[in-house]
């Protein structure tokens, strides 16, 4: 039984936190270089991802995990996101982050493609025997980015069709310009700005990316009394052009993580891992957030941008729909039937009609990290699916 619930821990970790599960993953971490072919172009990058144990090169957890690839600001380091990592890490999430165009003369095209380049090699890895990423890259990827990383962003997204979500905090008009880029992005994108920042003025900066956008599901949220440092932990060389220009922050520096952090998490749960409670948790916070006032929030977004695991259609006559939790459909229920499930919720593996009414473990017809979670329970035998086995395997 020790063993089972070890293994189904490492499993499960951090996907049930919108539900209210409290779990975390180890952050492990590297510091690689990648080349861009094309552009015969090293792009050295830091990686912090979910690992067996905390610290540098640390084996990846078992799983796979999507990935966030993040643009830094203006002569920011990269160090300066640690709290993005730090938040985002535990709850299964690869995040990398390039360090070129750090120089006071950026090349903002360049830094685009960075990014592209980073969001198209590196899901790769999850094929390539000799990374240590080795199958346990999801296919599913975030653009990221903060300032001039939060434009270069769009530049990225408008670069290549492999991203699945845009996200950005205090975007800044770039050149090429980022606004122009916007709408040629149709994929799910979440902005936010700061009310107090002097550096990039939302009406001038954010509100006319989100207006561009052609996003079917888009959210701009400007956070009350925000400013554009402190989504870098008040990096100096920003701060300084905030005291010049006379701006700054009426709310602390943890309460403006804090409430960013709270909305972006459930929200790249919710598009990234396919999580519909994520999303909903994501509403209700910023419906909170409105009631309260601590921000004011923009949307369009007419329909969850969730995609709906489809079974393979089954020949005539339709064979009976069995919502066992045994995906791997070996007659026992076991971890690795909850592994299957959360794999085929993050559309790593297309299931047979069989697998996926067995996947359904809650019987409602859809496939969700509930199913996965509804599945581990069972193995722990504080639960049952909606047609349980006889037996259940406990090794």
């Amino acid at each position: 039984m020790k063993a089972v619930y070890r293994i189904a821990s490492c499993i499960m970790v951090g996907v049930f936190t919108a539900a209210g599960s409290i779990s975390a993953y180890d952050i492990g971490f590297r510091t690689l270089t990648f080349t861009d072919p094309v552009r015969s172009r090293d792009i050295p990058v830091y990686i912090a991802y979910p690992a067996e144990s905390p610290g540098s090169s640390a084996p990846v957890a078992a799983g796979v995990f999507p990935v966030i690839v993040f643009g830094h600001g203006f002569l920011i380091d990269t160090d300066d996101y640690g709290f993005l990592w730090e938040a985002a890490v535990p709850e299964g999430f690869i995040v990398i982050l390039p360090s070129t165009e750090g120089t006071l003369s950026p090349d903002h095209g360049s830094f685009g493609l960075d990014l592209a380049f980073l969001c198209d090699f590196f899901p790769s890895l999850n094929t390539d025997p000799a990374s240590p990423f080795y199958q346990h890259v999801a296919p599913a990827t975030a653009v990221m980015g903060h300032s001039m990383g939060g434009g270069s962003s769009f530049l990225a997204a408008a670069e290549t069709g492999t991203i699945t979500a845009l996200a950005n905090f205090a975007a800044a008009e770039t050149d090429p310009s980022a606004i122009g880029a916007a709408e040629a992005i149709t994929i799910p994108a979440l902005l936010f700005a700061a009310t107090e920042d002097c550096i990039t003025p939302p009406n001038s900066h954010q509100m006319p990316m989100y207006t561009a956008l052609s996003s079917e599901c888009k959210t701009i949220v400007t956070l009350n009394g925000a400013s554009h440092c402190q989504f870098a932990s008040n990096n100096s060389t920003c701060r300084l052009g905030e005291i010049i220009s006379g701006c700054s922050a009426s709310i602390p520096l943890e309460t403006q993580e804090t409430r960013t952090l709270s909305i972006l998490i459930p929200w790249l749960q919710a598009v990234l891992m396919n999580n519909p409670t994520a999303w909903t948790s994501f509403q209700q916070t910023l419906q909170d957030g409105i009631t309260s006032g601590i921000f004011t929030v923009e949307q369009q977004c007419p329909t969850p941008p969730l995609p709906t695991p489809t079974p393979t259609p089954a020949s005539s006559p339709t064979p009976a729909c069995i919502n066992s939790g045994d995906a791997t459909l070996d007659g026992t229920l076991t971890a690795g039937d909850a592994q299957l499930i959360f794999s085929i919720v993050l559309g790593s593996i297309t299931p047979t009609f069989e697998e996926a009414c067995a996947a359904d473990c809650t019987g409602d017809g859809s496939i969700t990290a509930g199913d996965a979670q509804q599945t581990f329970f069972a193995v722990l035998g504080t639960g049952t699916c909606t047609d349980p086995i006889v037996f259940t395997d406990y090794r």
